[in-house]
């Protein structure tokens, strides 16, 4: 806090009084430093790999909420800043599916979620070819869109580095 009051512009500074309040589950107090470390993070002010983690995290926290199109915009923001990290891009995949499974109000079409997923796990493919999360992301868009050849395909190259998943 002593810090926090000496730097109120320094945004690692602001996104690790966030985490600590977060973590102690003291969401009010977590909140004005979310929007200050957020602010500077939008404006171009905090270091890119910083500001790619609070964005990270906040998708998470959107997807908690089910708010897929948020978590999606937040994942979209951070892999725009660390394009080769391959973890985040499962992450922002991963959401396409979730919303390609949600229907209603706002919902958009399934194929048009999983031609964004199938093209960011390719992403992961050029830069981990044997990502096994990328596989059977893949394997799952696959089934979805009856490529029944392809699924077999991508589920026997996910046993071979997972033979012990009962999925």
């Amino acid at each position: 806090d002593q810090a926090e009051r000496l730097t109120p512009n320094d945004g690692p500074l602001q996104v690790d009084l966030y985490r600590v309040c977060r973590a102690r589950g003291d969401s009010a107090a977590a909140a004005a430093p979310l929007v200050r470390a957020t602010r500077l993070a939008d404006s171009g002010a905090l270091p890119a790999a910083a500001a790619a983690r609070l964005y990270r995290e906040r998708g998470h926290e959107a997807v908690v909420r089910k708010e897929y199109r948020e978590a999606i915009a937040f994942f979209g923001t951070a892999a725009r800043l660390v394009p080769e990290d391959a973890d985040l891009l499962i992450d922002l995949a991963a959401t396409h599916l979730l919303e390609a499974e949600t229907s209603g109000a706002g919902a958009r079409e399934p194929g048009t979620a999983y031609r964004d997923a199938t093209r960011i796990l390719e992403s992961v493919r050029r830069l981990r070819p044997d990502d096994p999360d990328a596989l059977y992301n893949l394997a799952t868009i696959r089934f979805r869109m009856a490529q029944f050849a392809s699924t077999d395909t991508l589920l026997r190259g996910y046993l071979l580095l997972r033979p012990e998943d009962p999925d």
